[in-house]
């Protein structure tokens, strides 16, 4: 199997969700693909990036509770900023 700069590929391959046979395929590509190997060493960095980020950032408009929720995050940062207005 070859990877042939296969971009689907490759991400699968960062994010870990390729079997064994294909991991070893791309592992066998990577080897003598330098354009390969940078490409997946950004695409685990983005995934170490987006893995810091909360799942409340990738929502698609407000959560049902949005009015709580804000309420909360207020009552917090004013708790933070010591009391202040």
């Amino acid at each position: 199997m070859t990877t042939n700069h296969d971009p689907q590929l490759l991400g699968a391959y960062a994010l870990g969700v390729l079997d064994e046979p294909e991991a070893r395929a791309v592992e066998d590509h990577l080897a003598s693909c330098p354009r390969c190997r940078a490409e997946v060493a950004e695409l685990r960095e983005m995934r170490d990036v987006l893995g810091e980020v909360p799942p409340e950032a990738l929502l698609d408009g407000p959560p049902e509770d949005g009015d709580l929720l804000l309420r909360r995050t207020l009552r917090q940062v004013r708790a933070e900023r010591g009391g202040q207005a």
